[in-house]
């Protein structure tokens, strides 16, 4: 089974905590230095469901814009 493990995303939800800290806060710890869009999280999953991972079994997909790299 392959599971998604997304970071902040930036969505509807997450708008209030934007507003409230600012971007730069909420990246600040981060590699790549951006909130994720849904877009990616989605591309991702339409990876998955593509079947084109023929040798990748049991695998988490970190989507956190590098939050474990710093």
């Amino acid at each position: 089974a392959y599971t998604i493990a997304p970071g902040f995303v930036n969505t509807d939800m997450a708008q209030g905590s934007i507003e409230v800290y600012g971007e730069d806060y909420l990246t600040k710890d981060l590699a790549l230095d951006s909130i994720a869009p849904p877009q990616q999280i989605a591309e991702i999953a339409s990876l998955l469901a593509s079947g084109k991972l023929k040798h990748a079994t049991g695998q988490t997909f970190h989507v956190n814009s590098g939050s474990y790299l710093v």
